[in-house]
């Protein structure tokens, strides 16, 4: 086992080469990966399955069922935009 410096300074180094990279997350981190959240998200809008009852299925709190919920249905809607865009009146 190492000093605490030693451990200190291995971190220093994995945040200086995420940073280099890019990968450096923003905000906090997540109890769920994205994958994971996309599925609470899905058996929530298409099963039709009330927030308490996935928190539930997922081992996890409504509340935050909620915020995924609206995370994703905001991410889905800029996204599918780009895709789907709706003509104006004029290209009607």
């Amino acid at each position: 086992a190492g000093t605490g410096l030693d451990d200190i300074e291995g971190a220093a180094e994995d945040e200086a080469e995420e940073e280099e990279y890019g990968m450096k997350s923003r905000g906090r981190q997540r109890k769920l990966d994205w994958k994971t959240e996309f599925l609470v998200y899905c058996f929530y809008t298409r099963c039709n399955i009330s927030m308490r009852r996935t928190a539930a299925l997922f081992g996890i709190k409504a509340t935050l069922v909620h915020d995924i919920v609206y995370a994703w249905a905001n991410i889905l809607c800029i996204t599918l935009r780009q895709f789907f865009p709706v003509p104006t009146r004029s290209q009607m």
